[in-house]
C-alpha cells in the first residue's frame, strides 16, 4: 500500500473523484442560480407572490460561489499544473537510496557519525 506505483495511482484516482465532484458541483450551483434569476424574472414580470428578497438572496450567493461577481485577484477556479520528472536508476542504486532515507529517518546517521 506503500509502493510507489500505488500512491501514483491512487494520486490519479482521487484527482479524477475530485474533478468529477467539482463539475457536479459547479452544476447544481449554476442551476440553483438560474432558477433564482428565473424566479427574479418572473417577480419583475408578473407581480406574483414570489419572495423578492430571498430570490435575490439566492442568485447573488450562488453567482459569487461560481465566480460571477466582481473580485479581486484571480477566478474561482485555478488550475495547478505539476510537471512529473522520471529517472530510471538501477536497483542498486535505489536499494543505496532506501537505506540511506531507512537510516536518516530512524536516526542512525548521528549514532555512525
Amino acid at each position: 500500500m506503500r509502493s510507489d506505483v500505488f500512491q501514483e495511482e491512487y494520486a490519479k484516482r482521487r484527482q479524477s473523484h475530485s474533478e468529477e465532484l467539482t463539475k457536479q458541483l459547479v452544476e447544481k450551483q449554476l442551476k440553483v442560480t438560474l432558477k433564482a434569476l428565473d424566479k427574479c424574472d418572473e417577480y419583475l414580470d408578473d407581480d406574483d407572490e414570489v419572495d423578492l428578497r430571498g430570490a435575490l438572496d439566492v442568485a447573488d450567493r450562488t453567482a459569487k460561489h461560481l465566480g460571477f461577481s466582481p473580485m479581486n485577484g484571480p477566478g474561482p477556479f485555478m488550475e495547478e499544473t505539476r510537471e512529473r520528472v522520471v529517472t530510471t536508476v538501477d536497483s542498486g542504486t535505489l536499494r543505496e537510496a532506501r537505506e540511506t532515507i531507512k537510516r536518516v529517518t530512524h536516526g542512525t546517521v548521528a549514532e555512525n557519525t
